[in-house]
């Protein structure tokens, strides 16, 4: 008799954990070459615009998390 095949656990965090150190180092170096090129001037809004950005992120933030860590519904009526 044989045993049925278990996925190992751990191995899709291998994958995962090096698919967020690469995209961790992507994004500080792009935000190290940012903060070098003093050249470079970005555009800067209004204080209003930018704390209207600043809110519409975090209510947006606010409910992906929401939808990935609430309780599912899938279960019998």
């Amino acid at each position: 008799m044989t045993r049925p095949h278990r996925k190992v656990l751990g191995s899709g965090v291998r994958g995962l954990r090096a698919a967020l150190l690469a995209a961790a180092g992507i994004s500080g170096a792009v935000t190290l070459t940012a903060a070098m090129l003093p050249q470079r001037h970005f555009v800067s809004r209004p204080p209003l615009l930018q704390v209207a950005l600043e809110t519409a992120a975090s209510l947006i933030a606010l409910l992906a998390d929401f939808l990935v860590w609430s309780p599912s519904e899938t279960g019998p009526p």
